[in-house]
């Protein structure tokens, strides 16, 4: 098999067999003209219903399948896009409800010729509401273009530029901080995280959870490996191109985790605050900016936990008490007390 290639997109997926369908649908018409260039893994992850049959019956040869047995919990399989068996300059891991907008492929693969310096990629994303899944896809796949009806992740600086990653932590660019899979494309040999070590560290994780006495490190670690091997690995000055061009597109509503948005989202996006400043990706100042903005989005459903009138999966006491740790912090901070 050919190695080398300037970039490698990977799949993890789990029980999604009509969504991944569409998903590879777009890959397939986007990878068109590149399929020397570009390499496609998909992961799955023991899914009963069908979808290792399914894929199975495809002959790309720009297509790779890697099979786990059973489900080895999400993390292990999205984790695994950072020790593939294929080597590129880039890696790319978007979700099995990703669909590759028009031109991604060939736009990332300029990015990557024009620049050189650079180790990340930001992915611009659109999210069209789950009800008008029947009306956009085919609008898009007859027009090969995106429908202006969804929310544009990132749209209030436009244009393209190198900056620092450090920069990329602004929720003008993204309110969820980065915590989606699909917004960041790594430099392969900039990032590495052994499936060993991935096994040990999941071992680690799932222990601390079953004993019932786990915290925001813990459950962060669960929800957001792909953010976290990252923040490990590269540094605030880390080289980056952030570009307003749309690269994917989802609908907002289908995945299933949803029902529990009062307790991810509110749990993920200071989990991710809190790293960002742990590794020094943001100084004291940008935490307080960071914090400003988290407790004004989140507070209804913090509200919500508090009265015990959501339907999410409530805080444990470890993790209220971790939230009311970086809220002390940040009055400290806000108030210039040592």
């Amino acid at each position: 098999m050919k190695m080398n290639y300037e970039l490698i997109i990977y799949v993890p997926t789990f029980n999604r067999l009509n969504k991944l369908k569409n998903c590879l649908f777009f890959l397939e018409r986007e990878i068109r003209n590149f399929n020397d260039k570009v390499h496609v893994i998909i992961s799955d992850n023991g899914s009963p219903d069908g979808t290792v049959d399914w894929l199975e019956t495809l002959e790309f040869s720009w297509l790779t399948i890697l099979k786990n047995q059973e489900n080895l919990g999400g993390f292990i399989n999205v984790i695994k896009a950072y020790d593939l068996p294929i080597e590129g300059k880039f890696v790319w891991v978007i979700g099995d409800d990703d669909y590759l907008a028009p031109g991604a492929i060939s736009g990332i693969l300029d990015l990557i010729k024009r620049n050189s310096e650079i180790d990340l990629i930001f992915c611009n994303t659109i999210a069209y509401d789950v009800s008008l899944h029947d009306e956009i896809l085919p609008k898009i796949i007859n027009t090969n273009k995106l429908p202006q009806e969804g929310n544009i992740k990132s749209q209030i600086y436009k244009g393209e530029g190198v900056i620092n990653f450090s920069k990329l932590i602004d929720p003008l660019i993204v309110d969820t901080l980065l915590g989606e899979l699909m917004v960041l494309c790594f430099r392969q040999n900039r990032v590495r995280f052994s499936t060993e070590d991935a096994l040990k560290k999941y071992s680690e994780l799932d222990k601390i959870k079953l004993s019932g006495n786990y915290g925001m490190q813990t459950e962060g670690w669960l929800h957001q490996p792909h953010s976290m091997v990252l923040i490990e690995r590269i540094s605030a000055d880390t080289k980056c191109v952030y570009s307003d061009v749309v690269r994917t597109f989802n609908f907002w509503g289908s995945a299933e985790w949803l029902t529990d948005y009062d307790y991810v989202f509110p749990l993920i996006i200071l989990f991710l605050i809190e790293s960002y400043l742990k590794y020094k990706i943001i100084d004291e100042n940008q935490y307080i900016r960071l914090l400003d903005y988290y407790y004004k989005i989140m507070a209804n459903s913090l509200k919500k936990q508090l009265l015990h009138t959501s339907s999410a999966k409530p805080f444990n006491e470890r993790i209220k008490a971790d939230m009311f740790d970086s809220l002390l912090k940040y009055m400290l901070l806000k108030n210039n007390i040592s």
